[in-house]
């Protein structure tokens, strides 16, 4: 069994833009960020329509936390594609949600500094283990739906998952094999494509490889 994902985070919102944490207060994407997320589709459209091309798809479905930032995200990032393909369904996947913060939700680092002085960390925030553990029931969801045996010259079916730069990484560290005490030792950008591949009898078995990671070759600098 094989499975591809694209992975990509959100585009920009007002909080992304002040160094706000978001967490799972749903924040709607910014005209900066809406534009990000149009870039991204009108860049995986165009490979999509180059057999040369060596990045991974079209994708056989997509999914989406139920945040608004990533769902209009996904909802922006395949609109380009459907003329060419028809039009592809966004399922909504709450287990795909940022990391709840708790009282720093909305708040700048700053703030945060003068709020909660010495503080290591919000106390009513969800912890990184029930993070790692809620991802990797997501990623079970998709691979159960959609990992297939390849045939022949057929790839592996190919998902694209539209979340956040915090929880998304739980999926980064599964396809590299490391535990959940790496999972802030990389960032995702706003609007980023980064590429998984998993294979194996099951997902509990499964070998992971990172093929692409936080590109945003589709952004403007």
């Amino acid at each position: 069994m094989a499975l591809t994902l694209l992975l990509v985070r959100h585009g920009e919102t007002v909080y992304n833009a002040e160094n706000r944490y978001q967490g799972q207060r749903d924040i709607p994407l910014s005209e900066h960020g809406r534009d990000q997320a149009r870039r991204l589709g009108e860049r995986l459209a165009a490979v999509w329509q180059d057999p040369a091309a060596r990045l991974p798809g079209p994708p056989v479905a997509a999914y989406a936390s139920d945040l608004r930032r990533a769902a209009e995200t996904a909802t922006l990032a395949v609109a380009p594609s459907a003329a060419a393909r028809g039009a592809l369904a966004v399922h909504s996947l709450a287990a795909l949600r940022e990391r709840h913060f708790g009282a720093w939700e909305g708040l700048t680092g700053e703030e945060i500094r003068t709020r909660f002085p010495g503080s290591e960390g919000p106390e009513d925030a969800e912890t990184w283990p029930e993070v790692w553990a809620r991802m990797n029931e997501a990623l079970g969801a998709i691979w159960r739906q959609h990992a297939a045996s390849p045939g022949g010259a057929s790839p592996p079916p190919v998902v694209l998952v539209v979340g956040h730069g915090g929880s998304l990484r739980a999926f980064v560290c599964r396809a590299l094999g490391v535990g959940q005490e790496h999972i802030r030792r990389f960032r995702l950008d706003n609007a980023s494509l980064s590429v998984l591949e998993f294979w194996g009898s099951s997902l509990e078995r499964s070998e992971g490889r990172v093929a692409l990671l936080n590109d945003t070759g589709h952004l403007p600098r």
